[in-house]
């Protein structure tokens, strides 16, 4: 009896409020009047009037020079690079006082271009970096989490996943492998060139990762996940079209989370709490910053798991596919609605208790076929807690 009424229940048109959701900001770099400059306008000011709310950031106990807009963003349209020497950083943060979900999550995330076939050795990094009013101040290092990624030698990219906690560099080990041998699931390792060991040590201790980053071309998406219920942040990074900068590839996470221990009282990140994500760009790289996303898709915790605005079959299937994780560094884009971390009955009984959505969503599949599908979630749910 108890699985009839939910079955049924899955049918049930549900109205949905979004009035709980966080505000999501998309900057595309295109459309600013502050812009009409052209290429090499800075895209910040000093306190943010008149250009999107976008601010110089602090970098390094140094006040750097603002990103530029370039018109070599995907696609042809505008992006964001850095200014024109070489040697200088560019970059910009943005207060994100309102883009934290509702659940507790803050996700930031960005189209980032490498060039594959760039400088080899001293190519310096594009970065997503997330954190707290520490990164407006002036002269003085940032709280800040950052997943940044650089060229060291053609199709070679190294990855880096860190935190700084007020002028103490928090890279010391970020992966946890000193030996250097764990091979991570997806595309990290095995993705290294042949005779290239899995990882690289650098000065400070810590252990980067080697990155074939050939197969995808030219543009990837990055993405920091931080779960401020558990004090777990992430990273992620997918392949896009280089053309369209549509994705072409599903969410994949870094083999580990970022380091905990140094910082905050309360879960050893390097803040109590978020205010500020941005982005930085340095170096002759190639690199350039486009489609910059604060915040989770707006029905991220009613169950849109693939964040395309609706409650459908597809969302369903991401669930199910993920089912179960309970690591605690799960993602609204592979199944967690709660913001709990996992991907567990609760979050299939969240896309339950939403589908469909819009009520005038064409069917797809067809109710005879996703009701299959939601009675074999229901004896995955029910086999778990036998």
């Amino acid at each position: 009896m108890k699985i009839q009424i939910k079955i049924l229940a899955v049918f049930a048109v549900l109205g949905l409020s979004v009035a709980s959701q966080a505000q999501l900001f998309i900057e595309d770099f295109d459309t600013f009047t502050a812009w009409s400059g052209g290429a090499k306008t800075q895209i910040a000011s000093k306190n943010g009037d008149a250009t999107n709310g976008w601010v110089k950031a602090t970098f390094h106990n140094l006040r750097r020079p603002s990103a530029a807009i370039s018109d070599t963003g995907i696609n042809g349209t505008q992006g964001a690079i850095r200014r024109t020497l070489p040697e200088e950083m560019g970059g910009a943060a943005r207060d994100i006082t309102g883009e934290i979900n509702s659940n507790g999550n803050y996700m930031v995330r960005a189209l980032s271009h490498l060039d594959p076939e760039g400088p080899a050795q001293g190519a310096r990094p594009v970065a997503l970096q997330v954190g707290d009013d520490t990164m407006f101040e002036r002269f003085a290092n940032q709280n800040e989490l950052y997943f940044e990624s650089r060229m060291i030698a053609t199709g070679r990219n190294v990855i880096n996943q860190s935190g700084r906690f007020r002028g103490v560099n928090g890279q010391a080990r970020p992966y946890q492998f000193p030996d250097c041998t764990r091979n991570p699931n997806g595309t990290l390792n095995p993705g290294v060139p042949e005779g290239d060991p899995p990882c690289l040590a650098h000065g400070s201790g810590d252990y980067q990762w080697v990155f074939d980053f050939i197969p995808f071309g030219d543009w990837w998406e990055s993405l920091i996940n931080v779960n401020m219920n558990n004090g777990i942040a992430t990273a992620w990074f997918r392949d896009v079209d280089d053309v369209t900068g549509e994705a072409t590839g599903e969410w994949d996470k870094l083999p580990a989370n970022f380091p905990q221990g140094y910082g905050s009282t309360v879960f050893g990140l390097p803040f109590t709490e978020l205010s500020a994500a941005g982005f930085q760009l340095s170096g002759t790289s190639g690199g350039i910053i486009d489609n910059f996303i604060s915040g989770h898709p707006l029905l991220a915790n009613q169950g849109d798991f693939d964040g395309d605005g609706d409650i459908d079959g597809n969302d369903f299937l991401v669930w199910q596919n993920n089912f179960p994780t309970t690591d605690g560094a799960a993602i609204s884009f592979i199944g967690d609605a709660t913001g709990d971390g996992n991907v567990d009955g609760d979050d299939f009984l969240t896309w339950q208790n939403s589908f469909p959505y819009p009520a005038t969503l064409a069917k797809t599949p067809e109710p005879a076929s996703l009701g299959l599908l939601a009675l074999g979630a229901l004896l995955m749910l029910r086999r778990r807690a036998i």
